[in-house]
């Protein structure tokens, strides 16, 4: 089997629930103001000579201004001897009116190639724990770089990249301040953000540095650079199960919406199915007093999963169960959760899967999956770029609407009814055909 179910139950992804929707205007503007003088630098050197080639062609069609133009063509030069700054900034404004649309199509070129410098930049932050020291009251560069270990020139230039981005509040003379987005990154709140950033920016970046190898291969970017599945990097790496699990519970923005999404008065069981250490289970739990949970997942799953449930639901209203999904799952209930399990999976495994639900809920059980689903008019983004980033790192794959009724279909079941949750996520309910 490919993948431990540590990575059935908790998103590959994880995407943040603040950082997906709303960040991709704030990043732009965050390139613009970190690029804005070397672009303008690169537009002028660029332009310089085009601008004179463009006078030239001018003055050759309209004789009866080539003496004007000269003249101006000569001011131009002494005033670009007298006044450098002044003859960029005109040199920029001329390429700008020349051609806005290639100017436009320069900086989403320069926006996207530099996306991995914001994420590095947010994940050193991260890791140096630098919200944390803020929230301490630590606010100088000076302050920072010794509690961080590193040098002072090298922290200033971050804090400036950062605050630009708009993770940060402050400036360096009057000092830094936590905003909505750097307390997100705090290790000690409630919803803190810090571990995703943390595997975004060490494990997962390292496999998608190996991009070009997997995509001529049909192997992974993971393998590539571990030499192993994600699943089995998991199990043997130690601290990486438990790193990988408190980065995953970060996207669960859509579980606190599951428990109004779904009317539960009718059901007395749930089972949740690849549960990971729990978090969807024990949200539905608290939501619903009078209903029974059960966790089912691997057994190293299992200790996780206890102590995660142990502080959140009462004792006697869930049990954990441990086994293989492909195998067979516990009877008994009659409400199922697939959360973010099927997109782990080729098609053959995913029918095989469903085939074992089908078989457990019995003929009144209904099945509840959690997915994010392609939309065929492409006016979703964030499932089509986290199918490609699970194709990277577990050879996964997100589906289309018609793809997951097929799926069903081939296990015996049929797709009752679709209801979009936060973050492009999406509720299919599903029962025996």
């Amino acid at each position: 089997m490919k993948a431990a179910h540590a990575a059935q139950g908790e998103d590959l992804t994880a995407e943040p629930h603040a950082a997906h929707e709303g960040t991709r205007d704030v990043d732009r503007h965050a390139v613009h103001e970190v690029t804005r003088e070397a672009d303008s630098h690169a537009a002028h050197e660029g332009t310089r000579d085009a601008d004179r080639h463009t006078v030239h062609e001018v003055t050759r069609e309209a004789d009866s201004h080539a003496a004007h133009e000269a003249d101006a063509h000569a001011a131009h030069k002494a005033t670009h001897k007298a006044d450098p700054h002044a003859a960029h900034k005109a040199g920029d404004q001329a390429a700008r009116e020349a051609d806005p649309a290639d100017h436009r199509a320069a900086r989403e070129v320069i926006d996207i190639a530099t996306g991995t410098w914001r994420a590095q930049a947010l994940y050193a932050a991260a890791a140096l724990r630098i919200p944390d020291h803020i929230a301490g009251g630590a606010v100088s560069c000076e302050a920072l770089a010794a509690l961080t270990g590193t040098g002072e020139d090298a922290v200033r230039r971050l804090m400036r990249l950062l605050a630009t981005m708009g993770v940060f509040e402050g400036t360096e003379t009057a000092g830094y301040r936590l905003n909505a987005v750097s307390t997100l990154l705090r290790s000690d709140v409630s919803g803190s953000m810090r571990d995703m950033c943390l595997i975004y920016g060490e494990e997962f970046h390292r496999a998608w540095g190996a991009v070009l190898p997997a995509l001529r291969t049909g192997g992974t970017g993971f393998e590539e650079a571990f030499g192993s599945s994600l699943g089995d990097y998991l199990r043997d790496t130690p601290g990486a199960g438990p790193k990988f699990q408190r980065a995953m519970s970060v996207g669960s923005a859509p579980f606190a919406t599951v428990s109004r999404a779904i009317d539960f008065s009718r059901h007395h069981t749930v089972v949740d199915v690849g549960g990971g250490y729990g978090t969807l289970l024990s949200l539905v739990l608290r939501g619903n007093p009078g209903l029974r949970g059960v966790l089912f997942d691997l057994p190293h799953m299992a200790p996780l999963a206890h102590e995660h449930l142990a502080d959140a639901v009462d004792p006697g209203r869930y049990e954990i169960v441990t086994g293989d999904v492909f195998e067979e799952v516990p009877p008994g209930g009659d409400a199922y959760l697939l959360s973010r399990v099927l997109q782990d999976w080729d098609d053959a495994d995913c029918v095989r899967l469903l085939v074992n639900c089908r078989r457990a809920m019995g003929s009144s059980g209904r099945l509840f999956i959690l997915e994010r689903v392609v939309a065929e008019d492409r006016s979703t983004a964030l499932p089509v770029l986290w199918d490609v980033h699970l194709m990277l790192i577990a050879g996964g794959r997100e589906r289309t609407l018609p793809e997951y009724r097929s799926l069903l279909a081939r296990a015996g079941l049929r797709l009752e009814s679709l209801e979009p949750l936060p973050l492009e996520t999406s509720l299919l309910v599903a029962s025996p055909a």
